[in-house]
């Protein structure tokens, strides 16, 4: 099994949990973790704010097979449509730290570490004049919405750190996993 770097601001999972992605099928979900829906909802302004959790699926088969060709009738589970399917398996995340590509926006309390190669098109970056100009402002507002917008980027494409302490501001949550799905643009995206 390959041994990938754990780099500052992560927390590693309890062992049980694991993904493996099998190269021309499913996703193989180990350490049965919740998984539900997770809808983008808009705030009063029309702008991506939050999620509302959806409907839960059941994890308790180990491994769960979760579809990744987007063909199976059993959504979200694998139900096998993938050997008929017409779809591109080729995995093309990259394998470096995420930290690796990021570019970082020096603002004046804050660090925000952006790597556009992770970006899920969630759109929660971009309420209350996006987080990139936001990170350059000093007033309190900024600080918060920085910070808040950076931790509901769903793919971590987005971190916001301490400029002080060099510490990253990280939500502590326990292993899960979250379908999105975002009415605005009738989508079902990224787990």
């Amino acid at each position: 099994m390959k041994e990938y770097t754990v780099q500052k601001g992560s927390s590693v999972a309890p062992e049980k949990f694991h993904i493996t992605i099998i190269s021309d099928g499913p996703y193989m979900v180990y350490g049965k973790p919740p998984m539900k829906q997770q809808f983008i909802m808009v705030n009063q302004d029309r702008e991506p704010w939050a999620f509302k959790a959806g409907r839960s699926f059941s994890t308790d088969r180990e491994p769960t097979a979760v579809c990744r060709c987007g063909t199976s009738k059993n959504m979200p589970y694998c139900d096998g449509s993938h050997v008929h399917a017409d779809w591109d398996p080729t995995l093309t995340a990259p394998e470096e730290p995420l930290l690796l590509g990021a570019v970082a926006y020096n603002g004046p309390k804050l660090i925000l570490s952006d790597n556009q190669l992770y970006c899920a098109f969630a759109r929660m970056c971009d309420a209350k004049g996006q987080v990139w100009n936001r990170v350059m402002m000093n007033d309190e507002e900024s600080v918060e919405l920085t910070k808040r917008e950076a931790d509901y980027c769903p793919a971590g494409r987005l971190s916001a750190w301490n400029k002080e302490t060099g510490e990253p501001y990280e939500p502590d949550l326990k292993p899960s996993l979250g379908l999105i799905e975002d009415p605005q643009i009738h989508s079902s995206g990224a787990l």
